[in-house]
This record gives C-alpha cells, structure tokens and sequence, in this order.
C-alpha cells in the first residue's frame, strides 16, 4: 500500500536573496517548511505556531553557522563569504493509506400509511440511490455503493404501516492518515562516461 496525497498546505513565507543576505517574509502558519540552499548544503527548518521571522531566521542562522559564518538580524540572515544561497519555502501534505477494506450493507427504510403512500416515496428515493456509484468520507476517501434490493413488509398492513426497505451494498477503506512534507532541497550526481564526448581519432 502506498501513501496517497490527500491535501497540501499552501506556504506563506518567501525568501529574497541579495547578495550574502536572505530575507524572510510572509505569515506565520503550520505546517510548513523553510530552508537555504547556501553553497550546495541544504538548511531547513519547520515552522512552530509561536514563531516569528526574526525566530526562524535565527534558527536557521544557528544551523548554517556550524558550517560557515552566519548572523541574523530580525528577518535577515547574513551569510558572508557565501557564493550561492537559494531560499526554500514548502508546504505539508496529508497522506492517506489504505490498510484494509470494509463491505456493510446500508438500509433504508420507509414506513408508510399507504401502500399508494409507499410507493410515492419509494419511487423518489428509488433512481437516486440507483445512480449512487461513489461517495466521499469524511476521511477524503471514497467509498463504493452498488444498489442492492427492494423488499416490502406487508404485515404490518392491519395497522396501517406499510413497510419498505431498499438496500445499498457499500465498500470502504479503513486508512491512516499521515503527513509528508515537500522536498525542498536535491543532490545531483554526475557520472562521467568515458567515450562520450570525447575526441575520435582518424
């Protein structure tokens, strides 16, 4: 069973980069990612409900620092001596996984005073539930409806309660649900392939 993205939180932060300095702007939300691509090495961060830029620039300050100077100062983070920086900002997706299926059988049932009664409802609900082929739960997931059977109760007539029942046959997944967030930084690798680009002799 694999993951299947369900919904995707949209970023509202973004970077601007000018020269050894990156600024950090936007709104505070979660779930979301920030980080800076500085000199080919990827530094990332997940935004907390209490942060603020100035927070986040300086937590990322702390982790390019291990590595080559940096400093922050409310949204910007300088990093000197720096060739490239590239800012990163990515969303959080909710996943779902299917760990199982589900068949019940769904009943609807219609009591009337009539049998002319009964058959009035019965043909108006009746065409609806027989085009019903997919329905959506509360979990973003699908589930599949098959029309099932028509049965009337008749003994109930001396009372004056006329019976039917219409039946749906429904099957659903049982899921967990996860989250997985945006890539925001890759690495390359480039294999040199001898004999490709090379000059050929006479």
């Amino acid at each position: 069973m694999v993951d299947i993205p369900i919904a995707l939180s949209s970023p509202t932060l973004a970077w601007s980069v000018t020269g050894e300095a990156a600024t950090l702007s936007g709104a505070i939300s979660t779930p979301q990612n920030v980080g800076l691509l500085v000199d080919g090495q990827a530094y990332l961060y997940a935004v907390q409900a209490a942060d603020t830029l100035s927070s986040i620039t300086a937590s990322l300050a702390i982790l390019v620092s291990a590595v080559q100077p940096a400093s922050a100062a409310g949204p910007v983070i300088t990093i000197p001596d720096s060739h490239s920086i590239r800012g990163r900002v990515g969303g959080v997706a909710t996943t779902l996984r299917e760990v199982g299926r589900e068949r019940v059988t769904v009943q609807i049932v219609v009591w009337a005073p009539s049998d002319a009664a009964r058959n009035a409802v019965g043909s108006a609900l009746e065409p609806g539930l027989r085009s019903l082929r997919r329905l959506p739960l509360v979990d973003l997931s699908i589930a599949m409806i098959r029309f099932g059977q028509i049965a009337d109760n008749d003994e109930t007539a001396k009372s004056a309660v006329y019976r039917r029942t219409l039946a749906l046959d429904v099957e659903y997944a049982s899921t967990v649900a996860s989250t997985a967030a945006e890539i925001l930084s890759f690495g390359e690798a480039v294999t040199v392939v001898a004999g490709i680009g090379g000059a050929h002799g006479a």
